[in-house]
């Protein structure tokens, strides 16, 4: 049995044994059980009128793994491909020997393509699933949601690490450059701004 099979299994017995909402938060708080997964598991139920804890239902596992992972591969595709064209615009403002400007142009049509479909994906599909855990707070227990949001989250902050140990690196070696500067600092901005959108996500679930 999981953890969550075990914390959903209490609640729902302790419901029905005539346990007030709040007597069920509080145990499990105390015990350990980290509080925005308690209120999650609470809300799985209802208490019904006929005195037994009545569940609410699920979104198929399927689907919602289907979502979730579309939402997080148009997040990254947004994330390179912006990246690209921040990239091009430099090699177009600072060029580089045996680069021609229709090369650049390539590129930047190329990623500009992608991210003018990724981009309005993924931005529906958060409002969806933004909606959805609106009118049923349990999906915030999703485990696909919680593990690619942590992913998500490793990603970007070892792109972040990434990023500023090269500029400390290159730095120490007096071989900064415009050029390098700008896309490093590129990088450093879209993998910050996923890493603050998605820990602002987490501290949602934590929150009363």
């Amino acid at each position: 049995m999981g953890a969550n099979d075990e914390l959903y299994g209490f609640v729902k017995e302790a419901m029905a044994r005539g346990a007030a909402l709040e007597q069920i938060r509080g145990a499990l708080v105390d015990a350990g059980w980290d509080e925005s997964r308690v209120r999650q598991a609470l809300a799985a139920y209802d208490e019904g009128a006929l005195g037994i804890p009545v569940p609410r239902p699920r979104p198929s596992e399927a689907r919602e793994a289907l979502v979730y992972l579309v939402l997080f591969a148009t997040i990254y595709l947004s994330a390179f491909n912006l990246g690209n064209v921040a990239f091009q615009l430099v090699n177009r403002g600072f060029p580089v020997a045996g680069q021609s400007d229709v090369q650049v142009d390539d590129a930047i049509r190329l990623s500009a393509s992608i991210l003018v479909v990724s981009l309005p994906v993924f931005l529906v599909l958060t409002r969806a699933t933004r909606r959805a855990v609106e009118r049923d707070p349990s999906r915030r227990a999703s485990a696909m949601r919680r593990w690619l949001t942590s992913l998500t989250l490793a990603v970007s902050s070892f792109a972040c690490l990434g990023v500023f140990s090269t500029i400390v690196y290159n730095f120490l070696g007096d071989a900064l450059t415009a050029r390098f500067v700008l896309k490093a600092l590129s990088a450093g901005i879209i993998a910050a701004g996923v890493f603050a959108y998605y820990l602002r996500d987490i501290r949602e679930d934590a929150a009363p």
